[in-house]
C-alpha cells in the first residue's frame, strides 16, 4: 500500500503524462473532442498536479502549474483560490489577496475566498 508521499509522487507523475498527451493532441489537431472540453480537461489537471505539489510545500511548482491553468481557464474561481493560498505560503500578502478578490469576484458566493480576503485585509490594517 502507498503512502500519502508516493501517492502525491504518482500523481505528479500521472499528470505529467497526461498534460504530455493532451499538448500533443491539440498541437497535432487530433482531438476528437471539441477545444473547449480538452482545455477544460487540461486546466483541471494543471489544477490538479498544482495541488499535489501544495501537498508537497512546493508553493512555487504549484504557482506554476496555477498559472498555466489559469491562463486556459481565466474564468475558474477555484484557480485563483488556490494560487492565493500558494502565495499566502509564500508571505506574498499581496499576491493572495489579488487572487481571493478576484476568485470571489468570479463567484461572489465562493466563502473561503472571501474570508481569506477578508483576513488578508485585516492583517494589512494592523
Amino acid at each position: 500500500m502507498l503512502n500519502e508521499n508516493q501517492k502525491y509522487l504518482e500523481a505528479i507523475s500521472y499528470y505529467d503524462r497526461t498534460l504530455d498527451k493532451v499538448e500533443y493532441i491539440m498541437k497535432t489537431n487530433l482531438n476528437p473532442f471539441n477545444v473547449g472540453s480538452m482545455n477544460y480537461f487540461l486546466a483541471s489537471n494543471l489544477l490538479k498536479k498544482g495541488n499535489s505539489y501544495y501537498y508537497f510545500k512546493e508553493y512555487s511548482e504549484a504557482i506554476i502549474n496555477y498559472n498555466r491553468a489559469i491562463q486556459i481557464n481565466p474564468e475558474d474561481a477555484h484557480l485563483y483560490f488556490n494560487r492565493g493560498l500558494a502565495y499566502a505560503k509564500l508571505q506574498n500578502t499581496e499576491g493572495a489577496f489579488n487572487d481571493f478578490d478576484r476568485a470571489a469576484k468570479i463567484d461572489p458566493e465562493f466563502t473561503k475566498a472571501i474570508d481569506n480576503r477578508e483576513i488578508i485585509r485585516q492583517n494589512l490594517k494592523k
